[in-house]
C-alpha cells in the first residue's frame, strides 16, 4: 500500500487565497486497477483579523480504477456501506464533493 500526495496555496492578496490538492492512493501495488486518486482545487477567503478567519470552498473529484473497492467492508459480506447503499443494493459511490468549512486560529 502506498498514499501520496502534494499541496500548492498560492495567495495573490491579502485576503484571498487559490489553492489545490491532489492524492494517489495505491491500494495494491501488484494491480493498479485497484488505485483511486482525488483531486481538489480550493478558494481561501481570509481576515487579518486578531482571529484569522478562513472560509474554505473546495471542490474534490474522485477517480477510481476499475477495480476500486468504494465504501464496501469485509464484515458485511461486501456490500455497500451507508448512504451508498439503498434497500440493501449497492449503490456507485459519488465522484463529485463539495466542502464548505471556516476556521479561525488565534
Amino acid at each position: 500500500r502506498m498514499k501520496a500526495g502534494a499541496e500548492l496555496t498560492y495567495i495573490p492578496i491579502s485576503w484571498l487565497g487559490l489553492g489545490g490538492r491532489y492524492d494517489l492512493v495505491d491500494v495494491n501495488l501488484n494491480d493498479s486497477s485497484s488505485n483511486f486518486s482525488v483531486f481538489s482545487p480550493r478558494i481561501i477567503i481570509r481576515s487579518n483579523f486578531v482571529t484569522h478567519e478562513q472560509i474554505l470552498f473546495q471542490y474534490s473529484r474522485y477517480f477510481y480504477g476499475s477495480n476500486a473497492a468504494v465504501a464496501s467492508f469485509p464484515y458485511n459480506g461486501g456490500a455497500s456501506a451507508y448512504p451508498y447503499n439503498v434497500a440493501g443494493q449497492a449503490v456507485a459511490a459519488d465522484k463529485n464533493a463539495f466542502t464548505m468549512a471556516a476556521i479561525i486560529w488565534f
